[in-house]
């Protein structure tokens, strides 16, 4: 393959990325956006028992923290991808960040992000 050839394959991959990234982040907002729709404030909700998981917990993954705050009470979104802007919005903030990978029990041991409150 010829250098130019090299370099149109890197910024299609790159395009794509960022076509998906976009995708994903649409959905995401779109799943919390529904949730609230179901829930008055369920983002709100879950950002708050989110920050009060992280006082208890120094590392955690979501699936551990979403179980946790649901058994404290907080309701299930209509759709899982809720959870990722909240997580988003935490990680922005600053309170909490990625520490690593863990293998992920409801996806086939897919890696998953290990969070540690910041």
């Amino acid at each position: 393959m010829t250098r130019q050839g090299a370099e149109m394959g890197q910024q299609s991959d790159l395009l794509s990325w960022i076509d998906a990234r976009r995708k994903a982040d649409a959905g995401m907002n779109q799943a919390l956006d529904h949730a609230d729709r179901v829930t008055s404030d369920w983002s709100g909700q879950a950002f708050e028992a989110l920050l009060a998981y992280c006082e208890a917990h120094d590392q955690f993954t979501a699936e551990e923290a979403r179980a946790g705050m649901h058994a404290l009470g907080l309701c299930l979104p209509p759709d899982g991808r809720a959870w990722g802007g909240v997580f988003k919005r935490a990680a922005k903030r600053g309170r909490i960040r990625k520490a690593g990978y863990a293998p992920r029990r409801c996806g086939n041991m897919t890696p998953t992000i290990i969070w540690e409150t910041a």
